[in-house]
């Protein structure tokens, strides 16, 4: 564009006089015309400069009057917009060089936060000599203690509302009579290790490196993390389909009541066919969340949980199925989950992150599956202990087999609550680590950990309290209910550990040592917690008391391993090489 002072004879020529009435040209026109144009152009903008220096003096001298003459008040973008990893924090412009940038966690009582000033020859990356952290990073245990919470509690909602499905199944058959009740519980917790466990376990990596890419704002890898998790699950649901579905057959080889296995047999062929289903609602969710979207999975399962239990109660009872009516109406609600999530999703425009199919999402697997398979050795092997409780209690009777379902069935229901804090810890300890906030991410450590310790005394001090009113609910047989009683308080300690070691155990993941976490978790369990089991219910004849000693000296073994492994690492280490990842991931 041509600046004002330039000329245009051209435009000047118009004011000639007419072809035919051509007069000789006056060069002295064209000069007087140049100058009088020039000189009103430069008096334009001089004025125009004068009038918005004036106006934006008088503006900020206002807003300082306004605010007790102490400082304007500034246009600040929330730290969810910052552009550089080590720089989450408000952005202040002015008119002025250097610009100003103040942190956003200013404290109130009419205080401002502490101004750094930035000019050209400041590095992007501040040598405080403390790994890149900022000196001003502060965070309280009270606010800390409340965005954990935050993220933890939909997940416990949603966490309750999916173990009440098998657990409303249980409940359903468990007043049929003792062999329905132990049958339904040796079949869920065949369900959990050789199925659900295996997709929790599998899913689980996707809260890993979907939560990374999301905060990175790859949101199309996102995407493509879920299609492979999509295929990975219809591949692995082939044999689950297979097994179970031959489980009535094999079931009597194994458990020495035939009348039990055979239930449980038709149990597991039944809801066999509901796999895929709960596959894809299972990976779903994994990716919503990613996005942060916590509430998607409380709100499908408060649809969905209230509908599998009225299926069982009318399939059940109103209807006269009876024992297979509980596996019916669990398969119908494992398709109805899916189903929901997406219609959610869908008609609400909650995702953000969906790029459509790619042949991209059929190559690449190998970050997927190292995350994977040592999720699923860690959930796996936690599973096999209660697992393999169960079913050496079959062994020792069918009122030890009855209690140890009611006993298993509680662990369960109130595994949630820990497993949801550890998946919030990690998430959140991550996400604190790729902002380059390294003593927010070590506070998230110590809260987490207090949180996990407070659960667990709940836990210890509630079941020890109401050992009758739960052996109840779930038994009518009153030496049932009193094996669970006298076993319960030794349950309640197992659990208080169990709380600490997934407390620890999101720590280890949050801070990208989930391979480690999961190998000793494995390893302790095999070594330490299965030999102590057998040898002391069969060896010394300790019954159900020395299966639950043998799993409580098993999660003390692991919390022990855990904090050594801890005690050691360097945290200045784990800073730098979450700062090292984000820059490659970055390139």
């Amino acid at each position: 564009m041509s600046s004002p002072t330039d000329f245009d004879r051209d435009s000047v020529r118009i004011h000639a006089p007419s072809r035919n009435n051509r007069a000789p040209i006056d060069e002295s026109f064209f000069e007087a015309e140049c100058n009088h144009r020039t000189t009103n152009n430069e008096n334009f903008f001089e004025s125009e400069e004068n009038r918005r220096t004036t106006t934006n003096e008088s503006f900020f001298k206002a807003e300082g009057s306004g605010a007790g003459g102490k400082r304007p008040v500034y246009r600040t973008f929330s730290e969810n917009t910052s552009t550089h990893p080590d720089f989450p924090i408000s952005r202040v412009f002015t008119d002025a060089d250097p610009f100003v940038i103040s942190s956003e966690k200013s404290s109130s009582k009419g205080k401002y936060p502490k101004e750094e000033i930035f000019n050209e020859e400041t590095p992007l990356i501040p040598n405080n000599g403390s790994g890149g952290r900022r000196p001003d990073e502060h965070v309280s245990w009270k606010r800390e203690t409340q965005d954990i919470g935050r993220d933890t509690l939909p997940l416990i909602l949603a966490a309750l509302l999916e173990c009440s499905l098998s657990t409303a199944s249980i409940i359903a058959v468990g007043r049929l009579g003792t062999n329905e009740l132990g049958a339904a519980s040796v079949a869920s917790m065949l369900a959990n290790f050789t199925g659900y466990m295996i997709y929790y376990g599998l899913t689980s990596a996707l809260d890993i490196l979907c939560v990374r890419e999301f905060d990175n704002g790859m949101h199309h890898l996102v995407s493509v993390h879920f299609q492979r998790m999509l295929y990975l699950l219809l591949i692995v649901t082939v044999p689950i389909i297979v097994l179970w579905s031959f489980a009535e057959q094999i079931l009597p080889r194994i458990l020495s009541d035939k009348e039990v296995a055979i239930l449980a047999g038709r149990y597991l062929r039944i809801i066999a066919w509901g796999t895929p289903g709960f596959a894809l609602f299972e990976s779903g969710k994994r990716y919503i969340q990613a996005q942060g979207l916590y509430s998607a999975s409380p709100y499908v399962l408060g649809i969905c949980a209230p509908v599998n239990a009225l299926l069982n109660w009318i399939l059940v009872w109103k209807c006269g199925l009876g024992f297979v009516g509980a596996p019916i109406a669990l398969t119908i609600t494992d398709w109805l989950l899916p189903l929901t999530l997406f219609s959610y999703v869908y008609f609400g425009s909650h995702d953000d992150c969906w790029d459509g199919f790619t042949r991209r999402a059929l190559k690449n697997w190998g970050p997927m599956m190292r995350i994977a398979i040592v999720n699923v050795a860690a959930v796996e092997s936690e599973s096999l202990v209660y697992g393999v409780t169960t079913l050496a209690s079959s062994y020792i009777g069918t009122q030890a087999l009855a209690a140890q379902t009611v006993l298993v069935t509680v662990t369960n229901i109130i595994w949630q609550v820990p497993y949801s804090l550890s998946v919030s810890t990690r998430a959140r300890v991550s996400n604190l680590l790729v902002l380059g906030l390294g003593d927010a991410a070590w506070k998230a450590c110590k809260v987490a950990t207090s949180v996990a310790f407070g659960v667990g005394s709940l836990y210890l001090i509630l079941l020890s309290l109401l050992r009758y009113p739960i052996a109840k609910i779930l038994s009518r047989e009153s030496e049932v209910i009193e094996l669970v009683a006298q076993v319960m308080p030794l349950c309640a300690t197992a659990h208080f550990v169990e709380c600490l070691v997934l407390g620890v155990s999101g720590i280890l993941c949050g801070i990208s040592k989930q391979s480690e976490a999961g190998y000793l978790q494995t390893g302790m369990f095999a070594v330490v917690a299965l030999p102590l089991e057998f040898g002391l219910a069969f060896g010394l004849g300790w019954s159900v008391w020395g299966l639950w000693i043998g799993a409580l000296s098993g999660f003390c073994a692991i919390l022990a391993a855990q904090c050594l492994f801890l005690y050691q690492t360097s945290w200045e280490k784990v800073v730098q090489q979450a700062s090292e990842s984000l820059s490659a991931d970055s390139s």
